[in-house]
């Protein structure tokens, strides 16, 4: 499921306390054509996870007002990171499978699935990414036979870059490259980037003082 989408359709839902049908998410949002299909989709499922609910004929609202909030997300570790946000005294929890496609200091919002006395008193799942700030990376560079991609030197940031092979700017493999990206992460679908400069190799003289600069 489109999770922006279906964030989107949750929120022209609650617009009004008389609901909404799928067509009046349809117009909202300006989708017309082949696309139609996904908002009928996502309505669908949204229905059948009992995530709307009808309230008269074709019209329906959320089930239940989850309480959204809106933060910076910081990775820890490859299983969890954190929302940090002005309007909680404490941070939001993400597992790993609540992440979505959300990169270390993104600008998210995160909707609270549950607040209790256990290990973690707020845990969060990320609904949409606000903005983005991760626009260029440093990381090791690996070219295969036919594809090519940087792991980033911030393990906080856990996905590689995927590189078109005419966007490697000549770097060989193991290369210490700065890579722009130029299509964000979706889902099932690593980000994608090109080389613009190439920083070194292993046993360059100050490499490490280029890469840090």
């Amino acid at each position: 499921m489109d999770l922006q989408l279906a964030h989107d359709i949750i929120s022209i839902c609650n617009e009004d306390s008389g609901g909404a049908t799928v067509e009046d998410c349809a117009e909202q949002l300006g989708i017309t054509g082949a696309r139609l299909a996904d908002v009928f989709d996502t309505f669908e499922e949204l229905v059948r996870s009992e995530k709307l609910m009808r309230i008269a004929g074709d019209r329906y609202i959320s089930a239940k007002q989850p309480q959204e909030i809106t933060g910076i997300y910081k990775g820890y570790t490859p299983t969890f990171g954190f929302v940090l946000s002005q309007d909680l005294t404490e941070d939001v929890y993400i597992a790993e499978q609540n992440r979505h496609t959300a990169m270390n200091n993104d600008k998210v919002t995160v909707r609270i699935l549950h607040s209790g006395d256990g290990r973690h008193k707020q845990e969060g799942e990320i609904v949409s990414i606000v903005e983005r700030v991760n626009k260029t990376l440093v990381g090791t560079f690996q070219l295969e036979k036919h594809s090519a991609f940087v792991t980033p030197d911030d393990e906080r940031i856990r996905e590689d870059v995927y590189v078109p092979l005419d966007k490697t700017g000549g770097a060989r493999s193991s290369a210490r490259v700065l890579v722009k990206i130029t299509k964000w992460p979706e889902e099932g679908r690593k980000a994608e980037g090109e080389v613009t400069e190439v920083l070194g190799y292993d046993g360059d003289k100050d490499l490490d003082i280029q890469v840090l600069v």
